[in-house]
């Protein structure tokens, strides 16, 4: 029998309309993790992309192949980087595992960009009325790849 696991955020919108939220992410080739990094959700977006200018003194970046990645904005380089995200609502150890995109937009306020990889593992609401948000993680045993990492 599969057991399934609710994991609920709940949160205010943002005055210029974004659902905010603070992220811890786990970078699995250093083992560093950095806390309450700023980041937003965006259903358009479809990878979950971080500030290349964030982990660039703890990776390679040169090591790990650049492609072209579009935004709403313009067109850049990227890398995927592995690296965990611990969303507000899960544990203190539990990390989702995702092939990240790097962003290097330099005027880019949030540290982290929250895209469909994983927003497609979520209930996500967002009520423009009352200016709040609920991001609701449903984790079972075949759906969500958490990493527990050993502090």
């Amino acid at each position: 029998m599969m057991k399934i696991l609710e994991l609920v955020h709940y949160g205010r919108i943002s005055d210029s309309g974004f659902a905010e939220i603070l992220v811890d992410i786990h970078i699995e080739e250093s083992g560093e993790i950095i806390k309450n990094l700023n980041a937003f959700i965006d259903t358009g977006a479809s990878n979950t992309s971080i500030k290349e200018s964030l982990i660039s003194n703890l990776i390679e970046i040169k090591d790990f192949e650049k492609t072209k990645m579009g935004s709403a904005s313009n067109i850049f380089e990227s890398v995927q980087v592995p690296i965990g995200v611990r969303l507000p609502m899960t544990s203190e150890n539990s990390f989702i595992s995702l092939k990240m995109r790097t962003v290097n937009m330099p005027n880019m306020k949030y540290d982290l960009i929250i895209g469909n990889d994983i927003l497609n593992m979520c209930e996500f609401i967002y009520n423009g009325l009352s200016k709040t948000f609920f991001l609701k993680l449903y984790q079972t045993d075949t759906h969500i790849n958490v990493k527990i990492i050993q502090s």
